[in-house]
């Protein structure tokens, strides 16, 4: 007689609970989860495209500024070396009624005394080589002290040279507020307007026809997951294109978006999509 091992009722509750959590995960579910995780990509990949181009139009713009006012400056100090000058010191003189503190004048073999951090020492001896002995104006960023700086130099007569420093912490807090801003804007953009557009009106007039009108019966996750309303809501709405320019527009637009996508599956049950026809729309206002 073949025995047949019992299954212990330790193992007949693992299994049902395994069996439970599988079901916890159904088909909806992963579709919704698929989509919330492609907005979230979507949004972080475009807060990423638009800090970069932030970030170097930017600093681009803090170069040119530092180019043109390290110009002026040497001028100012040229004019000051003229006769030849014996020392440097005319040139600090007429730079500090200009309010200019962190420059440093190659003069006659020797440095002009610095300012605090801004020494010869800290300039680097590629830039040095190239303004002095390539007699070529150059630019540099460095970390100084643990802050951005970007130097420049310019080559004067008389085998003297100008470098001034130029500091890009109020550059990089700038674009530290840029950052935290996408970031931000990125979590409450056009995709979340639309879902919510689709939800609310979904939530407050679902039900009350007597099984007449299967899409004003459907409850709010499935208007979700039907038809190509999360693919239109992450992919098409946030076109930049045709997307408004304003965060509040934003907000408007996928609102927009989402109640109409609703009201014409209400209006129309055979016509199950709307997503597209309602971007349409929205594009209108």
């Amino acid at each position: 007689m073949n025995n047949v091992p019992s299954q212990s009722p330790t193992n007949s509750e693992d299994t049902q609970r395994q069996r439970r959590g599988r079901r916890r995960w159904g088909l909806r579910r992963r579709i919704l989860a698929t989509f919330a995780t492609g907005a979230l990509f979507m949004a972080a990949l475009l807060a990423l495209t638009t800090y970069g181009l932030a970030r170097s139009n930017v600093v681009q713009q803090r170069e040119q500024t530092s180019i043109d006012t390290a110009k002026r400056n040497a001028q100012t100090v040229q004019a000051s070396l003229r006769g030849p000058a014996a020392t440097y010191q005319p040139a600090l003189d007429a730079l500090e009624t200009y309010g200019v503190d962190q420059a440093l004048i190659w003069y006659s073999g020797q440095w002009s005394p610095g300012s605090g951090r801004y020494v010869s020492t800290a300039l680097p001896q590629g830039l040095v080589d190239r303004v002095i002995e390539d007699v070529v104006p150059a630019r540099m960023i460095v970390q100084i002290g643990g802050e951005p700086h970007v130097i420049v130099g310019w080559p004067l007569a008389n085998d003297a040279a100008y470098f001034e420093f130029f500091s890009l912490g109020e550059v990089a807090d700038t674009l530290t507020s840029v950052r935290l801003s996408l970031i931000v804007a990125g979590t409450i953009t056009i995709v979340l307007s639309v879902f919510a557009g689709m939800i609310i009106p979904a939530l407050l007039f679902s039900g009350g026809t007597d099984g007449s009108n299967a899409m004003l019966e459907m409850p709010w996750h499935w208007h979700i997951a039907v038809g190509g309303f999360a693919f239109g809501a992450v992919f098409m709405a946030t076109d930049p294109v045709s997307a408004p320019d304003t965060m509040l527009g934003h907000v408007i637009f996928g609102f927009l978006i989402g109640v109409l996508t609703w009201v014409i599956r209400v209006i129309n049950p055979a016509f199950p999509e709307g997503i597209m026809l309602a971007i349409l729309l929205g594009n209108i206002f």
